[in-house]
This record gives C-alpha cells, structure tokens and sequence, in this order.
C-alpha cells in the first residue's frame, strides 16, 4: 500500500514536471529533406571560474558575413548568455561523415595560444544550439538512468608529460609546464530526428499549415569532439591574419577533407606556430522513439534516481510535518488547556492574585499586543518576506504547469526579476498591514509613518541585489574581457521599472493597509502605560525565571530552522547544481510541494518557539518568531560554503569567488526573509487565538 501511494504521488509531480516544458503557442520546426539548418553558438563557460566568455574570442571560425549576435533577453543577460550565428550548416538527412567539411585554418600566434591554453586547462566548454536544443556530447538514446547530461563540449583536453594521461579538465597535481595541450578542432556531429506527423505536432495546427510529406524535427543535438592534426591545406587563404578565420560563404562548394578516425589520428597542439584546421561532420539518425514533446527527456533525464530521491524526501518532509504538528497539538495545547482551567478558575473565585500555577504567558497578557522595540523595521522585512514568497510560490507553480520551457532561455530568471518588481505592491502592503498589527492597540488610522514604511520596502531588497550586481559587475570587469559584465543599459533599465513602477505600486500598497480596518485586540489584553518588567528579588526567583526563558533563547530559536532546512535540503543540493555546474533545473513539481512543506515547517517551529517565550514571561515575541523563521538561512548559507570547500565547485580566481560568494548570499537573505514572514504571520494568528480565550478581569 505505501508504494501504491508513493507511485501515486510520484506519478503527479512528475506528470507536473514533464509537463512543464511547454507552453501553449509554441510549436515544433518541421524541415524537409535538404532544408537548412543553422546552428548558433553561445558563451563559453566553466564551472571553474564561474566566468562566460563569448564564443569568438577565442579563435574559431567565424561566419563569412560576419557574426550576427542574437537578441538576448534580461535573464540571458545576467546569466552571461551570448548567442551568435556560425559557419555550422548542415542540410537535413544529408550525412556528410565520409567528407568531413573544412571551415577554416589558421596559425596559431602567441595571443590565440595562450587563449586556448588557458582555457582549456580551466575546462571551459562551448556551447551551440540547433532548433533551441543545446549540444552535448553525451549519449541522448539511451536505458535513462544517467543522471543529467552536462550541455556543451569541452574545448579540449591535456595530458601530463610525466604519464602521459589524458585529463579532459586538467590535471591539478602538474606544473603549467608539464601540461600538454591539445585542441578539439573537428566536430563530428549527430542530429536526432522525428518524422513529422499530426500526432507529433500536438496541439494540431490548422490543416494548411500541416507539415508535407518526409518532414522531420529535430529532437536531439550531440557532438563527438575530436583533435585531428591536418597540417596545412590547399585550397585555403595563407594564415597570416585573423581574417584566415572566416569560414567560405555557404553558397559556394564546401571544401571536404579526408576522413580521419579520432583514436587514431595525430592532435592538434595547442602552441605557437601550430597550424590548425576546423572541420566539422554531421550524420542525421531517426529516433522514433523520441517525440518531440519529449525532446528534452534525454537532456534531464527525470526518471532515475534522482527523482526516487526527490520523491522519498518529500514523503519523510511530511511525515515531519505531521509529527510536529501532533506534538503541537498534544503537548501545547494540552499545556494551554490545563493553564485556563487554572485561570479561570481562579477569576471565577474572585481571587485577588492569580496562583502560582496559574502563572506564565497568563500574566503578561496586557503587554503580549504591545509593539516590540523596532517595530518598523519588522514590518519592512515582514513585508520583503512576503512578496518573497509570493514571487517564489506564483513561479514555482506557473514553472510546473508547464510555462517555463527550457527552451526558452532566460525565460524563468526574467519572469522571476520582472514578477518581484511588479509585484511589490503586496509587498507594501504586507508591511503596513504587519505594522498595524503591531500597534493595534493605539487605535490610530492611519498609521503616522506608513509611508517610511513603504519606501523603506520598496528600496530593502531591490538596493540589496543591485549592490551584489555591482561588485559582481566590478569584479568580472576587472577578470578581463567576459561575458557576465551585466550592461550598463540593463542597469538603467531595471533602475527605471523600480523607480517608476515598483515604488509608486509599493505607496499604494501601503496606503490601501494604512487605511484598513485595524485588528481588534482581545478583550482583556490591551496593553498598559508601562510595560511589564520581571526583576527577581532571590536567586531562587532568578533561577526559576532563568529556567522559564531558557527553552525560549535566541540559540535555541535558531535551532527552529533545521527541519524546514531538511525539508528543502535535496531540492537545495539540485538548484546549486543548476546555477554553479551549468545543468538544467526541471524537478518545479518537487519544488512546489518542498516549498510547501517547508512553509509548515517554518509555522510550526516559530509557534512552538513562541510558545515558549511566552511561558518564559517574554512579551516582546514577534523579534523571536521572526528569528526562528528566518534561521532557516542559516543553514543554507552553511551548505553553501561546504559546497565551495568540500563540494564538486572547483573555483579558480578572485572574480569566481566573489561571484558565488555574493548570489550565495543573496540567496540566503531572500530565503531568510521568507521564514521570518511565515514566523511571524503564524506566531500572530498562534497569540491572538491564545489570547483571546482568556476571560476579561
């Protein structure tokens, strides 16, 4: 029975995730026999240094009519993505692997050695894409079972003097000068095709738009890299200038070289005076088991082990959440329920003093409403913490129903920029409204300072990101000529939607919240001119009041974020891979029903550490609930450096370094200021329930 449910559970989230590629509109590129097909190329990049390079600064043939950069989006942008056209042609269903097609030679001079050297000992890998799918150069057909394929080719491999064996990314344990270095110059490529049909076109388009007969869609990219030394060919320009670079035009006849096989045949070096040839071949292979609304099947690969793994973290994330959630129930609000018999049992004698077992969070009710110290403050990270979350939740779940393609390159960074920015308005209110909470014993509208508030939310978060943008900008600038240098334009862009959209949306906000209608304090409760102060007289009085905040301290509220950490630790581990080991992220399923879970997590925590507080005789809980939410960050910003220090990250320079330092933690404030909004927000609704079944005296 327990794996009936586990597959049925697992059945739904991967039927969210596998269906999450594409978006209604789009269709597949239907080619017929001998039609053109046109591969562009993209940065060149490194899970080293952690720095895109454009593809053409290093010294590869260039298109005849020059390359053509292609329109990039804001998350192509940021993410150092720089598509341009190449002399890569091919003609579908024509096999050109017996006449391998010359692109260009060239002499390698001082500048263009050292280039290549030095990135290949970084493992750079290039990086092209046909018909929107990226190259790899590992096997697309496949049993499945893999694991992710990595995109891109490496650019070449080195081999040590010492024995002679060949290390694709360098080998750490030899000088710079015990390395040999050697090029991949000829590409052998194989296109995946699908003969078209109406089945495969789904959704149908209208009937004049039907494919013709023996058309065919591309539904896999793969390259075998190869180093083949040619020498010096005939029928080519002299190599004494970068000119020698430029493939022929496409109309003329290509010139073929003989077929060499890879194993076989002599390397190109990678040094000074050497004379390297670009060649490239293309076979095309039916796979009519791969359809093209599952092309991208064989690039994640979501059926292994990784999404049994994903699977059975979510299932113990919910038997914690369970767990926790009866303990609160037996052991809270047990202990509440025994506190009230003795309450009310003393009011309802007339008592003149609540007896000693009556005692606890019953005596600070006229100061449990009162503001804490710094209030504004709370509500503007309350109110970044909302729209956080709402910006995280509406994209999860847009991403698993299916409107995020991968193929769509910076699609999902965009939408998730341009969704903060547009939506802080509930970010406004969140914190006004938060602030009303806190003073709602004042019985003041509107609220004096709202409109601080509502600036301070506005620029918290936003000033927060574009700092960390331009130290990364200052730094990648200063590494050389790179491709992850953000523009300046970008900058004026992002800046003037913030100046002119956000913050005028976020004043809105926080007007709408100033003026609503505030909370009613429960009867009974309402604070008092001075605040409530405990000061003991003896040490045993000291001792015990020692023993009642104990439970309650700030370590142990720091302490609250390790299960909502468990609960998203696997979906962390996949997301680091994606963003620093350049793999595509496709578990949104999984992610949405992690994020939910840890949610629950967070309330529940911050509740059990409000409880305690509030037993302890500590009335200023809303800093500590905030504090147990948010501690979850904590220990994401701790996976993060045991990533860099004893994970796969191998980072090289000071450029790199900085970089994943800083977006790390980026990513921790944002994941700290959602669970403090969640502790807060469930703390609150915890205390007035509390509360508010206390007879008035």
């Amino acid at each position: 029975m327990a794996r009936r449910c586990a597959a049925l559970f697992a059945f739904a989230l991967g039927a969210a995730s596998s269906s999450a590629f594409y978006i209604p509109g789009s269709f597949p590129n239907a080619f017929t026999a001998t039609s053109a097909l046109r591969v562009k190329v993209n940065s060149l990049t490194s899970a080293q240094t952690e720095l895109p390079y454009e593809y053409y600064r290093a010294p590869f043939c260039q298109p005849a009519d020059g390359a053509q950069r292609i329109s990039e989006n804001l998350g192509e942008l940021i993410a150092g993505d720089r598509i341009e056209t190449s002399p890569y042609a091919f003609a579908m269903r024509v096999d050109t692997r017996d006449a391998p097609v010359v692109l260009c030679q060239t002499r390698l001079g001082e500048d263009d050695a050292a280039t290549l050297r030095k990135r290949i000992e970084q493992g750079y890998r290039a990086h092209m894409l046909l018909d929107a799918l990226p190259v790899t150069n590992y096997e697309l057909l496949g049993d499945g079972g893999r694991g992710q394929v990595l995109t891109g080719f490496p650019m070449g491999y080195t081999t040590a003097r010492a024995n002679e064996s060949a290390h694709e990314h360098g080998h750490q344990g030899h000088s710079h000068e015990e390395l040999d270095v050697f090029l991949y110059n000829h590409l052998e490529f194989k296109v995946l095709v699908h003969k078209a049909d109406s089945a495969s076109l789904l959704p149908p388009r209208r009937t004049a738009a039907l494919p013709p007969p023996e058309a065919w869609l591309v539904v896999g990219f793969e390259v075998l890299p190869c180093s083949v030394d040619r020498g010096a060919m005939s029928g080519l320009p002299p190599y004494n200038s970068s000119r020698d670079r430029v493939a022929p035009d496409s109309g003329a006849a290509p010139l073929l070289a003989s077929r060499l096989a890879c194993d076989g045949a002599r390397p190109a070096w990678v040094r000074p005076g050497e004379i390297v040839a670009f060649t490239h071949s293309v076979r095309f292979v039916e796979a009519p088991a791969i359809p093209w609304v599952n092309r991208w099947d064989g690039y994640l690969d979501a059926s292994g082990v990784d999404q049994e793994l994903q699977l059975f973290s979510l299932l113990n994330s919910l038997l914690v959440v369970l767990a926790l959630g009866a303990l609160i129930a037996l052991y809270i609000l047990r202990a509440v329920r025994r506190d009230l018999l003795a309450y009310h049992s003393a009011c309802d004698a007339e008592q003149d003093a609540v007896p000693g077992d009556a005692g606890g969070w019953k005596l600070i009710c006229n100061d449990v409403f009162r503001a804490p110290p710094h209030a504004d403050w709370l509500a503007v990270a309350v109110g970044s913490d909302a729209q956080v979350l709402m910006v995280a939740f509406s994209t999860a779940s847009l991403a698993s129903l299916g409107f995020m393609s991968p193929s769509a390159r910076g699609a999902l960074l965009s939408a998730v920029i341009l969704l903060y920015l547009l939506s802080i308005g509930v970010g406004g209110y969140a914190a006004v409204r938060c602030l009303a909470c806190l003073h709602a014993s004042s019985g003041v509208l509107p609220l004096p300072n709202w409109r601080a508030v509502s600036l301070r939310t506005a620029a918290l978060l936003p000033g927060a990101a574009a700092v960390v943008l331009a130290l990364i900008n200052i730094s990648v600038r200063a590494a050389g000529d790179a491709a992850g240098a953000v523009p300046a334009s970008l900058f004026l862009s992002l800046f003037s939607i913030w100046c002119f959209a956000s913050v005028p949306l976020c004043v809105v906000g926080g007007y709408v919240a100033s003026h609503a209608q505030l909370p009613a304090v429960p009867e009974g409760c309402k604070p008092t001119h001075i605040p409530r102060s405990v000061v003991p007289s003896t040490p045993e009085e000291q001792e015990a009041l020692f023993l009642r905040r104990a439970p309650s301290s700030a370590w142990v509220a720091l302490a609250g974020g390790v299960l909502p950490f468990g609960a998203l630790f696997i979906q962390v581990h996949f997301v680091f891979a994606a963003l620093w080991r350049h793999q595509t992220y496709y578990a949104f399923g999984f992610l949405t029903a992690a994020l939910a879970l840890a949610a629950a997590l967070t309330a529940e925590s911050a509740v059990v550490i409000t409880y305690l507080s509030l037993a302890g005789e500590e009335w200023r809980w809303p800093w500590r609930a905030f504090l147990a939410g948010a501690s979850g960050a904590l220990y994401v910003g701790a996976y993060a450096l045991c990533y860099a220090l004893a994970g796969p990250l191998n980072l090289v320079g000071a450029a790199a370094v900085t970089m994943y330092g800083l977006y790390s933690a980026l990513l921790t404030v944002a994941v700290g200021v959602a669970g403090g909004a969640i502790g807060v927000a469930a703390s609150h609704a915890f205390v007035r329930l509390l509360y508010s079944s206390l007879k008035s005296d």
